[in-house]
């Protein structure tokens, strides 16, 4: 939350921001995804985060960590929270 905080403040360095893999994990280093465990990628057609989602599963797939990549097609973000 602070590094939220930071963003929203108006004494923010954006050059410092962006470059954070905390904040935008799809900026790390392809370096680092060979040491993360497998992971199961799942998203919706209509969701805000579907890009971030794909790059997300392409970074994974280099790295050969992917074990599944899922789009639910006609759907929107969170759908299966709406039981």
């Amino acid at each position: 939350m602070v590094k939220v905080a930071e963003i929203i403040s108006k004494n923010v360095d954006k050059e410092k921001i962006s470059e954070d893999d905390e904040l935008f994990p799809n900026h790390t280093k392809q370096e680092i995804f060979y040491g993360m465990p497998p992971a199961i990628i799942m998203t919706s057609e209509f969701g805000y985060n579907r890009k971030m989602a794909e790059e997300a599963a392409c970074l994974f797939l280099k790295a050969g960590k992917l074990v599944e990549f899922g789009c639910f097609a006609g759907m929107f973000h969170n759908f299966y929270a709406n039981y």
